[in-house]
């Protein structure tokens, strides 16, 4: 091949690995925006490593479940009904805040429990179970 028949070769090459990249990251980039979920509307209220219990028991009342557990300090696991916790924050005036504390989970909330976990009288973590 002819060095001009090369660089017009490396020319078309890189021109199609600049279009396809740009399609894949543009693809990638709406892919996620998609697929975020929305802020639960109690990650606003209650949020790891600032919310005390005092604030947590102010927001959503005595647990229904709390349970001492082994780590570092001294940890409690505090559980509430979904019902409970959607009730505490579905009068916040939050425009595209998902109020549903499984949304995205597919099951439904009945039954289902929101435990937090308490280090020195921190909420550290949250999670759904069963």
């Amino acid at each position: 091949m002819s060095p001009r028949a090369n660089i017009l070769r490396d020319l078309c090459l890189a021109i199609l690995f600049i279009a396809a990249g740009g399609r894949i990251i543009a693809s990638t980039m709406a892919h996620s925006a998609a697929v975020a979920p929305a802020p639960l509307a109690i990650d606003l209220q209650v949020q790891a490593g600032k919310t005390t219990i005092e604030s947590l028991i102010r927001i959503l009342g005595e647990p229904v479940r709390r349970t001492a557990a082994i780590g570092p300090g001294r940890v409690e696991v505090l559980c509430y009904p979904v019902e409970r916790v959607e009730a505490a924050v579905a009068s916040l005036p939050m425009p595209h805040i998902d109020r549903h504390v499984n949304a995205g989970e597919g099951s439904a909330s009945s039954g289902r429990r929101m435990c937090f976990e308490i280090t020195d009288g921190i909420v550290t973590r949250r999670w759904l179970e069963p």
